[in-house]
């Protein structure tokens, strides 16, 4: 590890639930589809997101054909 990581690093920390959280509840929030993911999978990031989101609208991006 560099000096310079040594003495930066804790800049670079993110707390990527917060900023998932965060992007939600302002109302920035996207969740983009994936070939691979099943009904159960769908169902899962949908319900999260709701649960995140504190009423604000967030967007859903279909597969890209």
């Amino acid at each position: 590890m560099s000096d310079e990581a040594k003495t930066y690093g804790h800049l670079f920390e993110v707390d990527h639930d917060a900023v998932l959280r965060e992007k939600f509840a302002s109302g920035q929030g996207v969740i983009e589809l994936q070939p691979e993911m099943t009904d159960e999978m769908l169902l899962a990031v949908v319900k999260h997101a709701v649960s995140i989101c504190e009423g604000k609208p967030f967007l859903v991006v279909p597969v890209a054909a």
